[in-house]
């Protein structure tokens, strides 16, 4: 059933609320007659008939008001090289920025997009427990200096069961990749927990980067020539046994 909608007729528009656009207003006082006072005669009261709509005038200006002091409010972060420049790098060199390129146990030199190239991993040799924390250092070196905080991801396969023991985390010492500077090599130590219910026997070590906020989208890895992937964006970096 169609419904009707509300109409204005100035005839009737004295005295009350009034429809308006969909909007309701206090119509003008009714004089003796059943007439509207005239303007003139609102005006000598200090008050026009265009006076009624301020206080929707008003309420109308709210939302713009706030949306004004919420932009004024708003954080803005600084620029990437803003940010970059305020990091304390002496604190870091020698343990996390390193001043000379290392020659890794396990070497890899593989390039992701040109903007951090993975130069290996050192782990101790030997068997590893479970229950036991394992200490890896990871070597990058940027490339390029890079907008994104990329997340390392850390994959320990087993070749014999299906079984992956998660070593995702970001840089060391708060050095994400946004604060590298070009040509940095970055030492990444890590302690890998191997888990109590880890299957024993060889484990294969993939590494690659992600963005956090998105977490299927990897760091492309190039090819490179004696680099070992399997088409994931990740690289292995050699193996391990658990016993």
């Amino acid at each position: 059933m169609a419904v009707p909608l509300p109409t204005f007729h100035p005839a009737e528009s004295c005295g009350g609320a009034q429809p308006r656009a969909f909007l309701w207003y206090e119509g003008p006082p009714c004089d003796v007659n059943g007439g509207t006072v005239t303007e003139t005669a609102s005006a000598s009261n200090g008050q026009t008939a265009e006076g009624s709509h301020a206080p929707l005038v008003a309420l109308l200006a709210i939302p713009a008001v706030a949306y004004l002091v919420g932009l004024w409010a708003m954080p803005h972060p600084a620029p990437v090289q803003a940010a970059r420049a305020t990091v304390d790098r002496t604190r870091m060199e020698g343990d996390v920025i390193l001043k000379t390129t290392p020659t890794p146990k396990l070497l890899v030199n593989a390039n992701f997009n040109d903007k951090i190239t993975v130069l290996g991993l050192d782990i101790p040799e030997g068997k590893v427990g479970v229950g036991t924390r394992l200490p890896m250092t990871f070597y990058y070196r940027a490339e390029s200096e890079m907008q994104e905080e990329w997340k390392v991801f850390l994959h320990i396969d087993s070749q014999s069961a299906q079984y992956r023991i998660h070593g995702d985390h970001f840089p060391p010492e708060g050095y994400n990749t946004d604060k590298w500077r070009k040509g940095d090599v970055v030492a990444d130590r890590h302690n890998q927990w191997i888990p109590l219910d880890a299957h024993k026997g060889t484990y294969d070590i993939w590494l690659g980067f992600y963005d956090p906020a998105h977490e299927d989208d990897r760091l492309p890895l190039t090819t490179t020539p004696g680099v070992q992937t399997d088409g994931q964006n990740r690289v292995k970096l050699g193996t391990l046994v658990v016993e």
